[in-house]
């Protein structure tokens, strides 16, 4: 009876504390009051985070996460909000709403010339059962990316194409986003919408 009621002090114990870990919320347009599906939401520099669904509901794990971290929330087209973790935690606990602020985007200048486009495949032509890039768990938010090299200007993208070797879900979906390089890793994403 004993072992019982220890082992049942654990299991309590150990729901309050996964309880205490795990924060969910909803996030939509501070302008229209619209639910805002796909907003990515993570720690800085760490493999936490989630993204939103089609409500613009979401919910996060911070088991690993330090308060001092900081926790980002961005989408192309908002302002992205950041919270030290310890922050986060006491505002969600409050006002389970988050709203995030359109941002204006300032269009570059198009030049228009007589230059006839030509089409190229770039990257990966093949469709092989070898994976070339893969995620390690099965979280929301996770990027896997490739570098292929545009030696002209301008480049306008026709078509995307993936070939999945695997996959143990009924579904899926995909953000394709576009970053420039700097030093050889991703720097700032450079489409101004969402691909999904």
């Amino acid at each position: 009876m004993k072992s019982f009621s220890l082992l049942s002090v654990f299991i309590l114990f150990s729901l309050v504390t996964f309880g205490q870990n795990s924060f969910k919320g909803n996030l939509k347009d501070k302008t229209t009051k619209e639910p805002l599906a796909y907003v990515n939401i993570g720690v800085v520099g760490k493999n936490i985070g989630t993204v939103s669904d089609m409500n613009g509901d979401f919910e996060i794990k911070l088991p690993e996460a330090n308060n001092n971290d900081t926790l980002k929330m961005s989408m192309i087209g908002y302002e992205s909000l950041t919270f030290i973790v310890s922050d986060f935690k006491k505002i969600i606990s409050k006002t389970p709403e988050i709203v995030l602020v359109p941002k204006t985007m300032e269009l570059k200048e198009v030049v228009i010339s007589g230059r006839e486009l030509k089409e190229k495949i770039l990257g990966n032509t093949t469709e092989s059962k070898t994976m070339t890039g893969g995620f390690s768990s099965n979280e929301l938010g996770n990027e896997v990316g490739i570098v292929i090299k545009i030696k002209r200007s301008p480049t306008y993208i026709k078509q995307f194409c993936a070939s999945i070797a695997s996959n143990k879900y009924d579904s899926l979906k995909f953000r394709l986003n576009f970053y420039d390089l700097k030093d050889g890793m991703p720097n700032q994403r450079i489409n101004n919408q969402n691909i999904i």
